[in-house]
């Protein structure tokens, strides 16, 4: 099952990350992968680190190291909107996820972030024909 999914203004369409580890970073060719959990969030964008005011973004040294770092943390705060996904975590970092086309690692991609998890639930935030999260969560 793939749905795309369109943000709700409330700001917490990612509160299931909430609470959960990050177990492991994973760079793929032109994207990356999280893994919280049992979610795993692939990126086709170029995320932003924030830490202890110090801004890290792809192509600056320790860039990577600013990305695995976050192995081990808590997830303890999502916000989100149509443009981003903000993650926060336990050791006060922050991960900004762009959504905006024009961020895409590639131009030709038509999406932004898919999730995933083990019982083959697949959401994915993008160009795509969108659903409310309600309807991709089959929450009722």
């Amino acid at each position: 099952m793939s749905v795309s999914v369109e943000i709700d203004n409330d700001g917490d369409a990612f509160a299931f990350l909430v609470g959960k580890n990050v177990a492991a970073v994973t760079f793929i060719w032109n994207y990356y992968q999280l893994l919280i959990d049992t979610e795993t969030l692939s990126i086709y964008s170029n995320p932003v680190v924030s830490h202890r005011g110090k801004i890290s973004k792809s192509g600056d040294p320790g860039y990577r190291d600013a990305l695995c770092a976050r192995i081990g943390t808590r997830v303890v705060r999502d916000a989100s909107d149509d443009h981003h996904l903000e993650l926060e975590f336990s050791d006060g970092a922050t991960l900004h996820i762009s959504f905006k086309s024009e961020d895409r690692v590639a131009p030709a991609l038509q999406e932004s972030l898919v999730v995933t998890n083990p019982n083959g639930s697949i959401l994915s935030v993008g160009d795509s024909e969108h659903t409310t999260l309600d309807d991709a969560t089959g929450v009722r």
